[in-house]
């Protein structure tokens, strides 16, 4: 269980588009999105596959965010930087 893509980038101070596409059929993902200190600042919906769902993220600031599963924080994980 794990992201296909680890490495994403967006644009600095826009709103943008996530797609998540959860191709595990009947287990549950979410995509959270954290900030420097780990505080939550974007959480999807939690649901199972296979399904996609888009999101419009709202503006950050540029910088690297962590992103996880909460459901699975250990094995999927990754980095937003934001530019």
């Amino acid at each position: 269980v794990k992201f296909t893509a680890t490495e994403v980038t967006a644009p600095a101070d826009e709103a943008f588009t996530l797609s998540f596409d959860n191709q595990d059929a009947a287990i549950p993902h979410d995509v959270v999105i954290n900030d420097a200190a780990g505080a939550p600042v974007f959480k999807t919906d939690t649901f199972p596959g296979v399904e996609t769902r888009t999101y419009t993220v709202g503006p950050l600031a540029a910088g690297s965010y962590p992103f996880l599963c909460s459901v699975h924080p250990t094995t999927m994980t990754g980095t937003l930087t934001v530019e």
